[in-house]
């Protein structure tokens, strides 16, 4: 999962930063962020983060117009507000808040709050594939890698395989936050599900392998690592 944080005092990035840093290490949980000291920076990047910890009295643009902004385009992302401004509570959970902290920020409330939304998301670590009028419910963690077919993507879980009727550039972006790297132009692999690997491929629990691209093999090894 991505986080952003976006505030335009700096000792505040540093602080949330700190605590951002704390939280993943302690919990041993994949996270990544990035900061942001305005809205302005932000709204072009709002495809790369899952979770936006933002402040409201900013110059230029302010967190409940950013939120909003947000909101309309892209409504399953998470907002924490992280501000010393109370009086915009209310307002703050019409953009459907997950969180609202005031500043000075409390340690131990701040990670209850990440907490609670890393939580939240990984229950919602789940791929929907439809066949004909029924849909097929697919746990994240059960795909071992996904496959270009001709126009259509196989998705390869243990014992069996979906069709699934998309793109692997839009599937790499969707699931980029859960641990999935596209190893090939024409396989996207679930990093936590591989047994053994050289430069060349890349193998699953079952027995199955997919090959490497030379020029990703870096790429791959040092995303392979940091999750580990």
């Amino acid at each position: 999962m991505r986080i952003a944080i976006c505030d335009d005092e700096q000792t505040a990035l540093d602080e949330l930063s700190s605590l951002t840093e704390d939280f993943i290490l302690e919990n041993r949980v994949d996270l990544i962020y990035e900061t942001f000291n305005s809205y302005e920076a932000l709204c072009g990047r709002l495809d790369d983060f899952d979770i936006f910890i933002l402040d409201y009295k900013m110059s230029g643009m302010d967190g409940m117009s950013f939120a909003r902004l947000l909101r309309q385009s892209h409504p399953e992302k998470t907002i924490l507000f992280v501000t010393a401004y109370d009086e915009i509570v209310f307002d703050a959970f019409t953009v459907q808040t997950h969180r609202f902290l005031m500043k000075p920020v409390q340690r131990d409330k701040f990670f209850e709050a990440l907490d609670s939304v890393v939580r939240a998301r990984q229950m919602n670590g789940q791929l929907l594939v439809k066949k004909g009028r029924t849909t097929d419910v697919l746990d994240l963690q059960s795909i071992f890698y996904i496959q270009v077919v001709r126009k259509d993507l196989y998705i390869f879980t243990k014992d069996t395989h979906f069709v699934y009727r998309g793109t692997i550039a839009a599937l790499q972006q969707e699931l980029k936050s859960y641990g999935f790297f596209r190893v090939h132009r024409s396989f996207l692999v679930n990093l936590r599900n591989i047994v053994r690997f050289d430069r060349l491929s890349a193998q699953f629990p079952n027995g199955e392998s997919v090959p490497i691209g030379t020029r990703q093999y870096a790429s791959f090894l040092r995303e392979y690592l940091r999750l580990r």
